[in-house]
């Protein structure tokens, strides 16, 4: 299971911006070693649409608690 201090900095990023870009997505991994993306403009609109990298399925998530409950922290 991932850190506390991992999560809360998921939290920090998705919730609270709290982030300097160096791309135009935020990547993020999963408990299940699965890979992802989330777009930096959908994070700032409060849209968590988070694409896996390897099978291109695209997932929306309605919070940041839904998205860490399914294994989601930011890479």
């Amino acid at each position: 299971m991932w850190s506390d201090r991992l999560k809360e900095m998921t939290r920090d990023v998705v919730s609270d911006f709290r982030f300097v870009p160096n791309s135009d997505v935020v990547y993020f991994k999963n408990i299940n070693s699965r890979y992802g993306y989330i777009s930096v403009s959908d994070i700032m609109n409060r849209k968590l649409l988070l694409v896996d990298r390897e099978s291109s399925e695209q997932k929306l998530y309605v919070s940041v608690d839904q998205l860490l409950n399914d294994g989601w922290v930011v890479d």
